[in-house]
């Protein structure tokens, strides 16, 4: 998605959510630094919630939109070739929160990060190199709501996994 923004132009969506309409925009800084070529700004209505600044990545930067038909919660999904996040707005606390940032978890083989729900419907984080093989070292996290905590919890589930593309909803 951000490898076609061209320098000071920005992707923008809005999402309607339980907790009211939340826009993320993620611009193309011209005059920035590698380091801080994109801006990340989500706003809740009309109030800006959040923003961070990323760097410049080889394939750019793609988001996805996840729903908890559960609970109606949405959480959003923000990855690369080098860092995976899932955020959402957390009602509790009145904040954007990162819940999930894969330089968190042990990444044993240095695979690339892809945060995904599977056919089963679990979340989970998978580190795998770039071209897959059933047989290629990777290694995967299990994600589920704690409603008690308002937060993630996670299991590790290790390595053994064929690609988590295969698997994916």
């Amino acid at each position: 998605m951000t490898d076609t923004l061209r320098s000071d132009t920005a992707w923008s969506k809005t999402f309607n959510t339980m907790n009211g309409e939340i826009k993320l925009q993620i611009r193309k800084l011209a005059g920035s630094s590698s380091e801080k070529r994109y801006h990340l700004v989500v706003k809740l209505g009309k109030e800006d919630v959040y923003k961070l600044h990323l760097p410049e990545v080889e394939g750019g930067y793609s988001v996805a939109v996840l729903k908890d038909t559960s609970t109606s919660r949405q959480f959003y999904v923000l990855q690369s070739k080098e860092r995976a996040y899932l955020f959402g707005y957390e009602q509790s606390s009145k904040k954007f929160e990162i819940y999930v940032d894969s330089q968190n978890y042990l990444n044993r083989y240095n695979g690339i990060p892809t945060i995904a729900v599977l056919k089963n419907g679990d979340l989970v984080l998978a580190f795998e190199p770039a071209y897959a093989s059933v047989n290629a070292p990777n290694y995967r996290y299990s994600f589920f709501w704690d409603n008690r905590n308002s937060w993630f919890s996670y299991k590790d589930l290790g390595t053994g996994y064929g690609p988590v593309q295969r698997e994916m909803s």
